[in-house]
């Protein structure tokens, strides 16, 4: 499952901006919440779109993450639920690891912004 976790998480790194948005809550919520919807959409799980602007740029982010990895990952379709979202939570804790925790961009932790 590590080895799958890294060759998901290798992915999203080469392939999305969103995960590098100019604040530290920018990047923790596009991370959180566009994996969430993905991990659901992979899952098989149903998952409504709410009326925000802001939760459709999700729900079209995870769209295009799901239906990518998908194609990408073959394996992701012989895994149930609890895997998916296992290995769904390792990619998220390495990428807020990455791109926030370990991020030399001082702007990302400026209070002033």
């Amino acid at each position: 499952m590590e080895d799958q976790a890294l060759e998901l998480y290798t992915f999203i790194q080469e392939r999305y901006l969103w995960q590098f948005y100019s604040r530290t809550w920018d990047r923790e919520e596009n991370i959180a919440e566009i994996l969430k919807k993905s991990s659901e959409m992979l899952a098989g799980d149903e998952v409504t779109i709410a009326d925000t602007l802001k939760d459709r740029a999700f729900y079209a982010e995870a769209k295009m993450v799901a239906d990518e990895t998908r194609r990408k990952f073959p394996w992701l379709a012989e895994m149930g639920k609890p895997e998916i979202q296992a290995i769904v939570e390792k990619v998220k804790a390495k990428l807020i690891d990455t791109n926030i925790t370990r991020s030399q961009n001082a702007e990302l932790h400026n209070p002033n912004y």
